[in-house]
C-alpha cells in the first residue's frame, strides 16, 4: 500500500502536464464540435476558414484557428474519402508563420485526426502549436503554412505531403 501512495503525486502530474491546453475552437464537422479547454493568457484573435482540401484522398477541413502570442489553435476535422485506409499524423508535424516555425505538443494533441483512419470515417480535433520563443502577434498573421506531414496509403505506397498555405483574413 505505501508504494500505491508514494505514486500518487507522479500519476497526478503526468494527468496534469499532460493536458491540452489549446484554445477551443471550431473543428469544422458538421455533426459535433470536438474542441480542447481554454487557457489563455492574453489576446486571442479568432478567424473562421471552413476550407476544405484533398490530400490523397483524404479530406481535410480547417474550421476555425485562434492565435495566441504563444500558440496556435487549429480546428481540424478529416474524412477518407478512399477505399482503404490512409495513416496521418499531424500531431507530430508543425505550421509556418512568417520565418518563425512551431511545432506541434506531442503529448495529448490531435489523437482524433491522428494515425490510421479506415475508409468512410470522418474525425474532428483541434492541434495545438507552439511557440516556445519570442511570441508571436496575433494581428500580424496573415498567413499559415500548414506543413502536417504525409498522407499514407498502404495499399498503394502512394504519400501525399499536406503543404497547405492559408490565407489569415
Amino acid at each position: 500500500m505505501k508504494s500505491v501512495n508514494s505514486l500518487l503525486p507522479l500519476l497526478f502530474l503526468v494527468v496534469v502536464l499532460g493536458c491540452n491546453q489549446g484554445t477551443k475552437v471550431n473543428t469544422g464537422a458538421s455533426t459535433s464540435d470536438n474542441a480542447s479547454s481554454t487557457k489563455s493568457k492574453g489576446e486571442v484573435r479568432r478567424v473562421t476558414l471552413n476550407q476544405t482540401k484533398v490530400f490523397n484522398e483524404l479530406e481535410i477541413t480547417i474550421g476555425e484557428i485562434a492565435i495566441e502570442s504563444d500558440k496556435v489553435t487549429l480546428g481540424m476535422t478529416i474524412k477518407n474519402n478512399a477505399k482503404d485506409p490512409r495513416t496521418f499524423y499531424p500531431n507530430q508535424h508543425s505550421i509556418v508563420i512568417g520565418k518563425r516555425q512551431l511545432d506541434a505538443r506531442m503529448i495529448n494533441n490531435g489523437q482524433a485526426v491522428s494515425g490510421e483512419i479506415n475508409s468512410g470515417i470522418e474525425r474532428s480535433d483541434s492541434l495545438l502549436f507552439e511557440d516556445k520563443e519570442t511570441g508571436i502577434n496575433p494581428a500580424d498573421v496573415k498567413q499559415i503554412g500548414l506543413r502536417l506531414g504525409p498522407v499514407y496509403s498502404m495499399k498503394n505506397f502512394k504519400n501525399v505531403e499536406v503543404n497547405w498555405d492559408l490565407d489569415v483574413p
